[in-house]
């Protein structure tokens, strides 16, 4: 496994707009995985092999775990891509290609074992509004620890700040995008009350409001690229695990539960200190 990569704080004036190149492997997955994307054949032309399950399996086997393994985390941002078309250089006709799906699944599998694994779940409460109401504000009671939000309006220096910026590009200039797979999933008061989130996240018709657009402005003032991706080589496989976590739990309908609660928590952590 490779040592996290050390986050840089490049300053690129006028990139938007300028097509990114691909991103740089972390280890024998990702370098298969780049190499099957990076082809100027069709993809249609490229025949399922099993040779990516085959190192996938090889990669699981011989990580000290996968939340912070630099290759395995950047193998499911690429393959979680794929879905999103946020990696302009990813070829969309590889979504659905067999060797990919099924890699991405052996790799979530362990992923979400690894998470399970380390997360304490309580049975849920009775199904009225009261009860989840405070079982969810139990659950978000602040911890004790560091207050980053508040050293950052208070203390950080301007490279400390950018430094954040750029640790939160890899969810903010994608803000809310992974919920919103849950929305044809969903029915009724609960479909409404997400699409009535969503559609605050993506600016209730204001191109200018839309939350990931506001995070690029902000790029943009820090004088860093806003163009998304353009720092993933450059952020830790623990800033990519916490969109993956989101993704996988968007794209697998199974997980539409944990997707919910993941929003739910979400929201109710995330107003004071983005207001700071």
């Amino acid at each position: 496994m490779m040592e996290a990569p050390t986050a840089l704080r490049r300053v690129v004036p006028g990139a938007t707009g300028t097509p990114l190149p691909p991103v740089r492997p972390r280890g024998p997955l990702s370098a298969s995985l780049c190499a099957v994307l990076e082809r100027q054949s069709p993809p249609e032309e490229a025949p399922p092999t099993g040779h990516l399950h085959r190192v996938a399996t090889a990669a699981l086997a011989a990580t000290e775990g996968v939340p912070k393994d630099e290759d395995l985390q950047l193998s499911l941002f690429l393959l979680y891509g794929l879905a999103y078309g946020s990696l302009p250089w990813l070829d969309a006709a590889w979504e659905w290609h067999p060797d990919l799906i099924a890699t991405r699944a052996l790799l979530e599998r362990a992923f979400e074992a690894q998470m399970r694994s380390a997360v304490t779940a309580e049975d849920p409460p009775r199904a009225d509004r009261e009860a989840v109401a405070a079982w969810l504000f139990a659950a978000t009671d602040p911890a004790s620890g560091p207050d980053l939000a508040r050293f950052v309006a208070k203390s950080a220096s301007r490279d400390q700040a950018r430094e954040l910026l750029i640790q939160r590009s890899i969810y903010t200039l994608r803000e809310s995008d992974p919920y919103s797979w849950a929305i044809p999933r969903l029915t009724g008061r609960a479909k409404a009350a997400l699409v009535e989130i969503q559609s605050d996240e993506y600016g209730g018709g204001d191109p200018a409001r839309v939350h990931a657009a506001m995070f690029a402005q902000a790029m943009r003032g820090a004088e860093l690229d806003d163009r998304y991706g353009a720092y993933a080589d450059d952020v830790p496989a623990l800033t990519l695990a916490s969109q993956n976590l989101a993704s996988m739990f968007g794209l697998n309908r199974r997980l539409q539960g944990a997707l919910i609660g993941h929003l739910a928590v979400t929201e109710m952590t995330s107003s004071i200190p983005n207001r700071l």
